[in-house]
């Protein structure tokens, strides 16, 4: 589950994250993307195309709890970046195996980024520290 808190937005909507994240695979990183969101559709916007989804209201469904942090760090987005991508081509694509289908961040005296598929195994480990 994704949630994004966009501090300048008004409103809510559910959105299908897997097809969003299919299209934001091709948009470039320097890019930057408009959001905009009608009654019924939410719209992507960038230099080179958009794209539109039907947006479901999220009144019918559970709402989501608040996450309180137990360990705060800070770290650099490039070097986590570039872990991800070292592992993410490990994790499982089975729909039989949605277990295996992520990441693993494990805090601690360093950060291990870690993806499986039940076969193999990558992580990576990023000397940055997360005190209890």
């Amino acid at each position: 589950m994704l949630v994004l808190e966009l501090s300048e937005a008004e409103g809510e909507c559910l959105i299908p994250h897997h097809s969003v994240l299919e299209v934001l695979k091709y948009v470039p990183g320097h890019e930057l993307l408009s959001i905009e969101q009608s009654k019924k559709s939410l719209e992507l916007s960038w230099g080179g195309g958009k794209a539109s989804y039907d947006a479901i209201d999220p009144k019918g469904y559970p709402v989501v709890p608040e996450v309180k942090a137990k360990v705060e760090g800070e770290l650099d987005g490039d070097s986590l970046l570039a872990a991800l991508k070292s592992v993410v081509g490990y994790c499982s694509t089975d729909p039989a195996k949605p277990v295996l289908g992520g990441v693993t961040l494990s805090l601690g005296e360093s950060l291990i980024v870690a993806g499986a598929d039940g076969f193999q195994l990558a992580y990576k480990t990023l000397p940055m520290s997360f005190p209890a």
